[in-house]
């Protein structure tokens, strides 16, 4: 358990602010819709939320007077010993329930102390109305409470489920084995969001969860994929990947089915350019090989497939940002669009830090997205919620519009490197990215970095403005190998559409980038930044 939160909650709470409010559970008109009829997403399109995010219900612990929140389950604590917990991720068995797999969990005696720890549980429910949140049917119990599924080695805090998944008839978890008690490493920033680890670890269950095997398949305590998030399709099985702790960027690799446990069969994404997940020449055996799919700081996360929009989706906490938030790829290797803010830190009025968002399976066949959270304040434990999606323009660059937090300096939580410039009125809209230059050498209006694939063609395009005619601002892209792609448009006072296709080159990530040349005294502004395929 992440016991250094609490104290961390009342030091950075205070820079959290709520951008939407969530609807009061009374007012939920929704359920679990039947599976739609699939929708052929266009490539300029992308899906995201489009209605208000709601909070519905307390999935475990102990019920908190006022909360105003459904209790599926009841107070879990007196019926199987569990009032705290710290993760729940989700998979359809081959039973054909959900399975939800849980990391530290604790009984209460006096609703403080914390007794009867078991490093992991899990769950299990059929229930398909989660308008009050899920029920479950039944506990991996041992006497009259929770079993732990995978003990913990001597010289380890926890084993810590990442991801968990069933294939004929075989379940597997992916675990992260946890050293000095969640510390951070020497050298790192006591912000709770490092912690070391000894490896991550696959184990399995061939008895529907009630027994499990530490398999030996390994990956290394510094590997990126230490962490990781499962998918399948008919023939693989895909697991994306991050390093410890909640810097690090997502990595993806594919194993056959039937060799789940066979390290030397995983194959590497490694970004070569090809069109798809398909293609074979894009993967290799060799784990250093691996290329980001997304460059973003990505904590413990989820990944799905939506079979009404035909698109992969992925959910995690966004550290710059500190909200949850959404993204979504045609394909599985990406590209991924922008990251969409689906849920706050900031929950009626109170500071709440929330991490670990897990789809729900059953709910990618509609409009209706069910998903849960955890939470840490007042008590650690897991919250079912929900949100509508549906279609808008596919964009890679995350808040291109500088809209998120229109009163807060442009930097403020963002993606953007925006050392120079300040908030201005923008294109139709209350805020853009102007610098105000004063110096003849090359200045950067705004930057931002993109997982692409290598040798493919995008286009980026952006509002611009200037205070007088000016020819120094090239916009682009400037390559992970330093050469650049980029032009120089005329501006004027006058807001205009520039655009630019631009190739990437034997490289996996770029730069979108503004940038100011030789005019002292020129003010540049920019505004709905865009990279999209072609």
């Amino acid at each position: 358990m992440r016991t250094k939160l609490i104290a961390a909650i009342a030091a950075i709470g205070l820079a959290y602010r709520c951008r939407k409010e969530f609807t009061p559970v009374d007012k939920i008109a929704h359920g679990l819709s039947p599976s739609l009829a699939p929708i052929d997403v266009h490539d300029t399109m992308s899906v995201s939320p489009t209605g208000t995010t709601t909070i519905i219900a307390r999935q475990l612990g102990v019920p908190i007077t006022g909360e105003g929140l459904f209790l599926p389950n009841g107070n879990t604590n007196t019926t199987w010993g569990l009032s705290e917990t710290d993760m729940n991720i989700m998979f359809e068995t081959d039973n054909h329930e959900i399975a939800s797999v849980f990391g530290d969990n604790f009984r209460t005696s006096d609703g403080n102390n914390r007794l009867d720890w078991k490093s992991n549980a899990m769950a299990f429910s059929s229930d398909r109305d989660l308008r009050d949140g899920m029920t479950y049917s039944s506990f991996v119990a041992q006497g009259s409470g929770i079993q732990e599924l995978i003990d913990v080695d001597p010289g380890e805090t926890t084993k810590i489920p990442t991801a968990a998944i069933s294939i004929d008839g075989r379940m597997y978890i992916h675990y992260m084995a946890v050293l000095n008690d969640w510390n951070e490493p020497s050298g790192t920033p006591n912000d709770n969001d490092e912690w070391t680890l000894s490896y991550g670890e696959i184990a399995y269950s061939d008895d529907y969860g009630q027994n499990w095997i530490k398999s030996g398949t390994k990956w290394a305590a510094t590997s990126n994929f230490a962490q990781a998030a499962y998918l399948k399709d008919a023939n693989y099985l895909y697991m994306f990947g991050t390093q410890h702790g909640r810097h690090g960027k997502v990595y993806l690799a594919r194993v056959l089915q039937s060799d789940v446990l066979v390290k030397s069969s995983y194959r590497y994404y490694t970004g070569n350019g090809n069109s798809s997940s398909t293609s074979t020449t894009d993967w290799s055996a060799n784990e250093a090989d691996a290329r980001p799919v997304t460059p973003n700081e990505t904590s413990e996360f989820s990944v799905a497939y939506s079979t009404r929009y035909k698109r992969y989706f992925m959910m995690y906490l966004s550290i710059p940002r500190r909200a949850i938030v959404f993204r979504d790829a045609k394909d599985v290797t990406g590209p991924w669009s922008e990251e969409k803010v689906i849920a706050e830190n900031v929950i009626n009025g109170q500071t709440n830090w929330s991490y670990a968002a897990y789809f729900h399976p059953w709910s990618m066949g509609g409009d209706d997205l069910y998903f849960v959270v955890s939470h840490t304040n007042p008590k650690w434990s897991v919250f079912m919620y929900h949100t509508k999606i549906g279609q808008k323009r596919f964009n890679m660059v995350s808040e291109g519009d500088f809209e998120e937090f229109p009163s807060e300096a442009i930097g403020y939580q963002t993606q953007w490197k925006v050392p120079n410039s300040v908030s201005a009125a923008g294109y139709n809209s209350p805020t853009g990215c102007k610098l105000a230059n004063s110096t003849s050498s090359p200045v950067e209006v705004a930057v931002q970095t993109i997982a692409v694939k290598k040798n493919t063609t995008y286009k980026v395009t952006a509002m611009a403005k200037a205070s007088t005619t000016v020819t120094g601002m090239y916009f682009g892209i400037r390559r992970a190998d330093g050469t650049f792609d980029d032009y120089a448009p005329s501006l004027n006072t006058n807001w205009q559409k520039i655009s630019r296709n631009v190739t990437t080159g034997n490289n996996t990530s770029v730069d979108v980038r503004a940038v100011l040349f030789g005019a002292p005294g020129v003010d540049v502004t920019i505004d709905n930044v865009t990279m999209e395929p072609l």
